[in-house]
């Protein structure tokens, strides 16, 4: 495995789900930029703490994972593909910025979004 530290922007919200076993995980797929246009899929998977707080983040949030990591392979249309599959042991969003610094706020949810789907300018950090 490849110890990895990735930083991305979320293509789709993040699915939450439940093993065989009974035990939830989420999964999400993240487009990071690889060079001047260029760009790559990661997959991550996250369990656990892990899991919550990737579950609580919506399609274009930037995020970063850091977790052990897979060179993956796939064809599509005739062409190869080539991607990263994470599992995540830490994650971390502009949310938990403000949470580290010392925020009184002691829950970890995301702030309101307006209604064009930006974040309040406003906010603290």
């Amino acid at each position: 495995m490849i110890d990895a530290l990735i930083s991305g922007r979320l293509v789709k919200d993040p699915q939450p789900r439940i093993g065989q076993s009974g035990k939830p995980f989420t999964t999400a797929l993240l487009r990071v930029a690889t060079g001047d246009e260029e760009q790559t899929l990661v997959s991550v998977i996250a369990f656990q703490e892990q899991a919550e707080k990737l579950g609580r983040l919506k399609s274009g949030d930037s995020v970063s994972v850091a977790g052990s990591a897979k060179l993956t392979e796939w064809v599509k249309g005739g062409e190869t593909k080539h991607g990263l599959s994470v599992t995540a042991s830490a994650i971390l969003s502009a949310y938990d910025v403000k949470k580290r610094r010392g925020s009184t706020d002691t829950t970890t949810a995301p702030p309101q979004r307006a209604a064009n789907g930006d974040f309040d300018d406003r906010m603290e950090f």
